[in-house]
């Protein structure tokens, strides 16, 4: 029993390897595919095998979100390129280069917005303030200055 799980365990580290040596482009599709149809001839490994398919569909996908946030932020289309962005994989060889990206829509985009939210504060328009700041919070998913000017607009508001 203790030897089978060894194997099956080693197996099934082999097939994440694979998947990974695809995502950061060390294989092809092809290749990967072949060396996972040979372990298909192990029954324990058939839901693993399935899984490992998914993230090979989703290599593609991962790529044309990439390409796809290069492309809006070329066109200066920050929060579109922002959504583009976070959809690249955490496996993906570009993800890094995607997380830089979003750093600089952050920068380019992000301060840009939140300055006109507090123009707009200035101007008593406390409505499109609240709502400036809360959509760059929902687009970047977490951004401290806008929180910090959330927090501080909701506090001097009651």
């Amino acid at each position: 029993e203790i030897f089978r799980e060894q194997i099956e365990q080693t197996v099934l580290v082999k097939m994440d390897q694979l998947v990974y040596e695809y995502y950061q482009d060390a294989l092809t599709e092809d290749e990967t595919r072949v060396f996972l149809s040979r372990v298909g001839k192990f029954g324990f490994a058939d839901r693993h095998i399935t899984e490992c398919t998914d993230l090979i569909k989703a290599k593609d996908v991962s790529r044309a979100a990439y390409a796809a946030g290069e492309a809006h932020l070329a066109a200066q289309e920050y929060a579109e390129a922002v959504q583009a962005f976070r959809q690249v994989r955490e496996q993906d060889a570009q993800y890094d280069a995607a997380q830089d990206a979003i750093a600089l829509c952050r920068t380019v985009y992000g301060d840009r917005q939140l300055e006109r939210a507090r123009e707009m504060l200035s101007a008593n328009n406390k409505n499109g303030a609240r709502q400036a700041a809360e959509e760059l919070i929902d687009l970047f998913g977490t951004y401290p200055t806008a929180e910090e000017f959330l927090t501080s607009f909701t506090l001097t508001a009651e």
